[in-house]
């Protein structure tokens, strides 16, 4: 299963390797400093640490998240934390349960994506298109909806229904104004879904422009690259 490899979530950049109280973001700050002074380190500590591990060793990060729930459970960014920490890990019940929890501390929409993963994840792709048309998704800040379309063409892809996956992604990468990021994510979701078709002299096709410019984010690079379009193949039986 790809994953929706969101490198910013609700505030939360972890392209920044300053592992201090500043990865937190100020509302949340805000939030555990209500705690008063001595939970509140602690629980900043744990959320610090979750945070560190989060990509490189996930279940670390998620050994820290429920350290940080042992302190406080009623705060949205404690549950956050371990929804994201048991998404890494691949524990999908877990994340789902808990960045529902987080939606209804915060009422943020942001998790749809990877609640919908997640359930994926479960073997339920049917529950992702029951998210992706309900009202939430449907008013999702631009990163989390591309993040939701690209979950959605996997969902489409595992009931083998490659043509709709493709053109999901396609109608996607027509927006105007896409940030170097999100082109590159939906590029990277059509090699993948070509792979899975078994598709692969395409999909390093795409590789061979993505990966270079995923190593330097160039956006000089970006505005010379030319999308490598995607034929639809006739023999795909998607009825």
């Amino acid at each position: 299963m790809k994953k929706t490899n969101n490198k910013k979530i609700s505030g939360f950049d972890q392209t920044d390797l300053d592992y201090t109280a500043d990865v937190i973001p100020m509302a949340y700050r805000s939030e555990i400093a209500l705690l008063g002074n001595e939970k509140a380190k602690l629980v900043e500590k744990y959320i610090i640490s979750t945070y560190k591990y989060l990509d490189a060793f996930p279940q670390k990060a998620l050994e820290e998240a429920k350290k940080a729930v042992k302190v406080v459970s009623r705060l949205a960014v404690v549950r956050e934390m371990l929804g994201l920490a048991a998404y890494k890990s691949g524990d999908w019940s877990l994340a789902i349960r808990e960045l529902k929890t987080a939606r209804r501390l915060n009422g943020l929409s942001d998790y749809l994506p990877i609640i919908a993963d997640s359930y994926r994840g479960l073997g339920q792709p049917m529950q992702v298109f029951e998210i992706a048309i309900s009202p939430e998704a449907m008013s999702l800040p631009l990163p989390a909806h591309i993040e939701m379309s690209i979950v959605l063409a996997g969902a489409y892809s595992d009931i083998g229904k490659f043509r709709p996956a493709l053109k999901t992604l396609k109608h996607e990468m027509a927006r105007r104004g896409l940030s170097t990021e999100l082109k590159l994510r939906l590029m990277e979701a059509q090699a993948v879904l070509l792979e899975v078709e078994g598709r692969q002299v395409e999909a390093n096709k795409i590789w061979s422009i993505t990966e270079p410019i995923r190593q330097s984010i160039d956006d000089v690079a970006l505005s010379e690259l030319i999308v490598y379009d995607i034929g639809e193949d006739e023999s795909s039986e998607d009825e």
